[in-house]
């Protein structure tokens, strides 16, 4: 389905609202009409000197058109913003339901700035579709009906012209409008969406772009970004002003043609003189409706980038679609089989051909530099990218047969730049629990506080538990959140946990108490440590050293230590260091 007709289907529940909203617009310029045409009749007439009792109908008739052309357009707005921003609630529901499924590995697809702008500027503009489309069009095509048929009746040739002079200033003034424009205000949504992202972008990394001395660098290219959107406003106010020309030109022949039919017409004895001003006053109001129709063709351009642009989420398939397994028992063994896997949009393979076996209840360490694949194998485990090759099973069940809500109600990852939510120190160790409708009373809390060395902390802030962090936990240390975050895993009570760096930032000291407080707690569970610290895989059972994506050694602490390869003197590098500290 098109996609501008995807988001019109969205109005659907409110469509007869909209219909009844334009109406009252269509009110709103018939009303115009009948205040210019009575009003004219009214002034002939009385420069007649007839007797009042012949002007009252008329007096009462301005009155009317006057008052209810303000109460059709106040009521119009009314109603059709209410009804426009309840579906709008629709397009956002659908979005985050879909961005759900996508969480988190699909999202990666689209940039962040990006993202924003489709969940916020591109659903804004879907409003226009039936606000400055449907409701314009509509209107300005049934007062422009009722104005000819007005005019036919009082002076036909007049009413025949004033027709076509519409009808002319509307097709014209609209091609005119989507030629000059129209491509320039579908690609505006997609420039928004860039401009955003750059400039989340450059104040995200403001620091490192000015001790590498590329901030002049990329201020350019965020002005380049913005010179193009700017040229879209140019176009589109070059359409606006053509298509205004266009309709003024068109209302000038029909006002001149009725005035000149009418004056030739009452000197023919065909019109009554009063009529005059009448058959030319209803051109003047005729035309305000059509002055809304180039608008309504480019809002129509740019709704038909925002509706594209929201389509390619909703349209984006989700990393696995498979049923969740009921029928088998789930247990803690986790296999991972010459898998390779890629993450979405990346050009190189990440894993290529390795194989992982965690035993039930059982620990084990992946150690090796940066961009090695720790965190991929991470991924994996939690299902956030799927494998091009290969098999990971969990116990004796392939994963490619279960949901991914199943795979990750038994594996919980703690990632290494896992989100601190700026809200109390409660919720934030809440969302750990296994079940919505479970309860976490304070004191459980305390004590996966005080199991992670940070209940004095907490206690010593102003509320305590209630206390409101900072954005991502701007108030809390960098070894702080690291521990608020291995808190949380404490709670989860998961039955094989994939923890990313969770002694990064503590001293050689905690980060020995807490590598011993998560060989305790994960006594019944399956663990997967993915760690730069060597001296955290020392208590581990077995050791997987990556590098490039690929396994280059593998064995227990004992066996990799006596090798005298890489392992043995990453771990001999961190022991003498440790001396030297003291």
């Amino acid at each position: 389905m098109n996609p501008t007709r995807r988001m019109w289907a969205f109005f659907a529940p409110v469509r007869g609202t909209l219909y009844w909203s334009t109406l009252l617009s269509s009110l709103t310029f018939i009303s115009s009409i009948g205040l210019l045409a009575t009003s004219g009749w009214l002034i002939s007439n009385a420069a007649l000197r007839p007797p009042v009792l012949t002007l009252e109908v008329a007096i009462v008739a301005v009155r009317t058109f006057a008052l209810s052309r303000g109460i059709a357009r106040y009521f119009e707005r009314l109603i059709s913003h209410n009804a426009t921003l309840a579906s709008l609630t629709d397009i956002r529901a659908a979005l985050y339901t879909k961005l759900e499924e996508l969480a988190p590995a699909r999202i990666g697809i689209f940039r962040r700035g990006d993202m924003m702008a489709r969940l916020v500027s591109d659903v804004d503009d879907i409003q226009n579709l039936p606000l400055r489309v449907f409701i314009p069009i509509v209107s300005a095509t049934l007062t422009s009906i009722v104005a000819s048929v007005l005019a036919i009746v009082i002076l036909p040739t007049a009413g025949i012209i004033l027709a076509i002079s519409l009808l002319i200033a509307g097709l014209l003034s609209a091609q005119a409008a989507w030629r000059s424009a129209a491509s320039s205000e579908k690609q505006s949504a997609a420039l928004q969406g860039e401009l955003t992202d750059s400039m989340i972008e450059f104040f995200a990394g403001a620091a490192d772009l000015a001790m590498l001395d590329h901030t002049q660098q990329s201020l350019s290219a965020i002005k380049a970004t913005d010179e193009s959107l700017t040229q879209a406003s140019l176009s589109r106010a070059f359409a606006q002003g053509l298509g205004a020309a266009i309709i003024t030109a068109a209302q000038g022949v029909a006002l001149v043609a009725a005035t000149y039919l009418g004056v030739a017409a009452v000197n023919s004895g065909n019109l009554v003189g009063v009529n005059l001003a009448v058959i030319v006053f209803i051109p003047l109001a005729a035309f305000e409706s059509i002055t809304a129709i180039p608008n309504a063709v480019l809002a129509l351009a740019r709704v038909r980038g925002s509706a594209e642009r929201i389509c390619e989420i909703l349209d984006t398939q989700s990393t696995s679609s498979a049923p969740e397994t009921t029928s088998a028992v789930i247990d803690s063994r986790v296999q991972l089989a010459d898998v390779t896997a890629r993450w979405p949009n990346a050009l190189d393979t990440t894993l290529s051909n390795i194989s992982i076996d965690v035993p039930h209840h059982t620990r084990i360490a992946l150690v090796g530099r940066s961009g090695s694949g720790k965190s991929t194998v991470a991924a994996i485990l939690a299902k956030f990218i799927e494998l091009e090759s290969g098999l990971y099973s969990l116990g004796a069940i392939d994963t490619a047969t279960l949901s991914d809500e199943a795979v990750r109600s038994h594996v919980v990852v703690s990632a290494q730049d896992a989100h601190i939510f700026a809200t109390s120190v409660a919720e934030n160790l809440k969302i750990a629990s296994p079940s919505a409708t479970e309860t976490i009373d304070d004191e459980v809390l305390w004590n996966a506080l005080e199991l992670v060395e940070l209940d004095d902390v907490v206690r010593a802030l102003p509320e305590g538990l209630n206390t409101v962090l900072g954005d991502r936990g701007q108030t809390l240390s960098g070894g702080q959140r690291q521990r608020l975050i291995l808190a949380r895993m404490l709670l989860a009570r998961a039955d094989v946990w994939v923890l990313d760096e969770p002694t990064e930032h503590l001293d050689a000291e905690q980060a020995d108490r807490m590598i011993t407080r998560i060989n305790e707690a994960t006594e019944h569970s399956s663990l997967v440590l993915l760690t730069h610290r060597i001296l955290d895989t020392v208590t581990m059972s077995h050791i997987y050293v990556m590098d490039n994506g690929q396994i280059r050694e593998a064995g227990t602490p004992t066996q990799l230590e006596s090798a005298g390869k890489t392992y043995s003197t990453l771990l001999n590098r961190e022991r003498q260091a440790q001396h030297k500290l003291g």
